[in-house]
């Protein structure tokens, strides 16, 4: 399942965060409620702006590991830069920083693929300073939910995942 800002995550009593972006597997959608998430997503996604910075790269970041996400991914619009880290010892490692003539692979959802380049340049054109992660959620992740077995062949995305 993926969810956007605002959702709450309760990674536990005292911490509790909005991610930009998230997704939980299914074999994990007991975690899920009908008000909030009760513990760590699968993945999560931060669109880092300049007032976000250090809470999404450093805070967040070290949040996130602590409590057992096993996927991060850090966008950074003004650089058309995404980096992707993966869990290794209660810490983030990254894994791969992607650049918008590459084409991005998620180490968690094995068999995702999604070439940056149409995701920053559709959405500079559409003014992505301001609706970049809500171009990313409603245009790239909410329709995996609405479309999956079209989807799935086209982004080489294996159904299990969703």
């Amino acid at each position: 399942k993926v969810f956007d800002a605002p959702t709450d995550v309760f990674l536990d009593k005292e911490n509790c965060v909005q991610p930009d972006l998230l997704f939980i597997a299914k074999e994990r959608t007991s975690i899920i409620t009908e008000k909030n998430i009760q513990g760590a997503p699968d993945l999560i996604i931060e669109i880092v702006s300049s007032t976000s910075i250090h809470r999404d790269t450093v805070e967040k970041k070290q949040l996130y590991a602590r409590f057992g996400v096993k996927e991060f991914w850090l966008v950074y619009p003004d650089e058309e830069i995404i980096e992707i880290y993966v869990s290794k010892n209660n810490t983030f490692v990254l894994h791969q920083s992607f650049f918008k003539e590459d084409i991005l692979q998620s180490a968690l959802l094995k068999g995702f693929k999604i070439n940056v380049n149409e995701i920053f340049y559709t959405s500079w054109c559409l003014n992505w300073k301001n609706i970049f992660w809500g171009y990313f959620s409603v245009f790239i992740l909410r329709p995996l939910l609405k479309h999956r077995p079209k989807l799935i062949g086209l982004l080489a995305l294996p159904e299990t995942i969703l």
